[in-house]
């Protein structure tokens, strides 16, 4: 499999005591239209710097990152991932114009999880931290199209959770049965997402995360006439969000073993009557008040016609990067009339969004560099009908085996793989239920690691 990567332009980064214009925005990009398969993918970030233990300064969009992994193709004319306009409102009072209808907007909020540990977010299969290393959030660069078209100040509500997957004052884990979607409940046991409070069914009713204040910052982002597009229609901009202070100028200290969630919504300012039409996806109709819109991802390919066509976003057992919202009618959760009592990881979308961490890794040195290649962990894991290995080879190897061992080191399978420079995929059937061992040895070094058959 061909490892696809991204072009990508540099955004620059600076960082300020107040929530205020941080970093200079990109050129404006152009979305067609709402789920326009040929919308165009907006500016990224560049990371800064990479983990090879010691000092480390990332800005990833981590459901990029573990698309681009897992090999899903986004930068050609026919993506498998293709990005879109998801108007954001804390209020459903509001319209927005989409074609030829007007049609109400929910009360949405917005967000990613990131989870650093996990082995698919750098090329290299290598996590960027480890359980034991905690990491600072400096700032959040949010894709999105804001329009303003009032003197209107318009604030954006944005807030940082952060906790242990497993801490339920601040996740939610939802089981098979009520997520609407597979194939995550072939072997995901779970899906989680931050817990919130203001959950009633009436409109105009302010959610929030009920995370306690020891686990969640927020910053009140006042949008800046420079943030707006300056008209509706598809253009994006990114919108810096710090998470420093005069107190913090790192930032947030997410500690270790925590996963860290982002989630916003928009705030308007003045006033606003039933079905005002707040933001436009068509030139025919004009919006007279301010609008926002975040850029999503969104699957293109394969067309969705029935359960089992949906991809989902979540990479391994031991990871949890996944997007989150909150939908008074979120189509990919319980789909209720009134609102859900929680946030839940979101299957099939996630929103554009780059964190920008720091951090003091103890990963060792990057494995591709010592030995010449790296080993991924197999996906899906555990397994029952089938998983694969991703590996890159720095350079062309005289020879590369793949070996398969149980827990007593007998051995189930052994096969010559492709020994050319680059990312490849090694194909696994069906075992036994039980625990086994996956070896790479390209030109006499090996690296193991474990696989659940269940």
């Amino acid at each position: 499999m061909k490892k696809i990567y991204l072009s990508i332009a540099t955004l620059a980064l600076c960082v300020g005591a107040t929530a205020q214009n941080t970093a200079k925005a990109p050129t404006q990009h152009m979305h067609k239209a709402m789920l326009d398969p040929n919308a165009k993918i907006p500016a990224k970030l560049k990371a800064l710097a990479k983990t090879q233990g010691g000092p480390f300064a990332w800005q990833k969009d981590p459901i990029e990152q573990v698309m681009t992994q897992k090999g899903i193709d986004i930068t050609s004319a026919n993506p498998q991932e293709d990005t879109f306009l998801a108007s954001v409102f804390m209020d459903s009072t509001v319209s927005v114009a989409s074609g030829a209808t007007i049609r109400p907007n929910n009360d949405i909020f917005l967000g990613t999880t990131f989870d650093p540990k996990s082995t698919l977010i750098q090329p290299s299969f290598q996590s960027i931290v480890s359980m034991n290393d905690s990491y600072n959030v400096d700032s959040i660069f949010i894709l999105a199209s804001y329009v303003k078209k009032t003197a209107a100040i318009d604030t954006l509500y944005t807030y940082l959770i952060w906790g242990d997957s497993t801490n339920t004052a601040v996740y939610n884990k939802f089981a098979n049965s009520s997520v609407w979607v597979s194939p995550i409940s072939t072997w995901r046991k779970s899906v989680i997402g931050p817990k919130v409070v203001g959950a009633v069914g009436a409109a105009g009713n302010k959610v929030s995360p009920a995370a306690p204040a020891t686990n969640m910052k927020l910053v009140k982002y006042v949008l800046q006439p420079g943030d707006s597009t300056g008209k509706g229609y598809g253009f994006s901009k990114a919108i810096s969000i710090p998470f420093t202070s005069v107190s913090a100028p790192a930032g947030v200290v997410i500690p270790a073993g925590n996963i860290v969630t982002c989630m916003y919504t928009f705030v308007p300012g003045g006033t606003h009557t039933l079905n005002q039409t707040m933001y436009s996806f068509t030139t025919a109709v004009v919006p007279t008040i301010n609008g926002f819109c975040g850029i999503v991802w969104n699957q293109s390919s394969p067309a969705v016609t029935a359960a089992a066509d949906y991809r989902d976003y979540q990479v391994d057992v031991t990871s949890w990067n996944m997007g989150v919202n909150y939908d008074k009618k979120q189509r990919h959760a319980m789909y209720s009339a009134t609102y859900n009592n929680n946030t839940i990881g979101d299957l099939t979308t996630a929103p554009n969004m780059y964190f920008s961490i720091t951090g003091n890794s103890s990963v060792g040195i990057n494995e591709a560099k010592a030995k010449g290649f790296a080993l991924g962990q197999n996906s899906p894991n555990p397994f029952s009908n089938g998983s694969t290995v991703n590996y890159e080879l720095v350079k062309d190897a005289n020879s590369a085996t793949f070996t398969v061992t149980d827990v007593m080191g007998r051995l189930i399978s052994s096969e010559k793989v492709a020994n050319s420079t680059g990312v490849h995929t090694v194909n696994l059937g069906s075992y036994s239920a039980g625990v086994y061992y996956y070896t790479l040895t390209v030109d006499g070094n090996a690296t193991t690691k474990k696989m659940i058959a269940q």
